[in-house]
């Protein structure tokens, strides 16, 4: 598996964060925020690790994202449910800008799916490029970002066929255009 993450890298650093916080908008997905978060390193901060998880119908966060720029972290998005909650959730506990990050947009409830992140406290939601986006996506919601993992998948062929590491991909800015 190839973790996409690197090719966010570039751009959440342009995006001049404040107290930067990478959150797992569930319980299952800590070790890939902790991953991004490790990877995701700036010059005047580092950024901290939260987690939202559902207790019944509540939410609750471990670690404070008051006056933080977050990023919840995802491997996938469908029905845009969980991400939204979690944005909605972390605005309430005094986070300033909310984006999110996933690697494979599914959108198959894309009925609501959209509409759920227009309307949520989401500021952006960047996505890799694995999956196509279903028809409409992009006019029912302003907040959808695209980057391309081409430049990953060229350089893991290129590394495996030279016999180099991929785990080497890792370490580096693979920073994509992003649309």
């Amino acid at each position: 598996n190839l973790y996409a993450a690197p090719t966010a890298a570039s751009y959440f650093h342009s995006k001049d964060l404040v107290r930067p916080a990478v959150v797992s908008p569930d319980a299952a997905g800590v070790a890939r925020a902790k991953l991004f978060c490790e990877g995701l390193t700036f010059a005047h901060d580092t950024p901290s690790l939260a987690v939202c998880f559902s207790i019944g119908e509540s939410l609750n966060l471990v670690g404070d994202v008051t006056d933080c720029d977050c990023i919840i972290v995802d491997d996938l998005v469908d029905s845009g449910r969980t991400l939204c909650n979690a944005a909605n959730h972390l605005k309430d506990m005094g986070a300033m800008r909310i984006f999110g990050f996933c690697t494979h947009a599914l959108f198959s409830s894309q009925s609501t799916a959209a509409e759920l992140i227009e309307q949520s406290a989401l500021d952006e939601l960047l996505i890799a490029n694995t999956v196509q986006l279903p028809p409409g996506t992009r006019e029912r919601t302003r907040k959808i970002r695209m980057c391309s993992v081409g430049k990953l998948l060229a350089d893991s062929i290129k590394a495996i066929q030279s016999g180099t590491s991929v785990s080497g991909l890792f370490s580096t800015n693979l920073g994509a255009a992003v649309s």
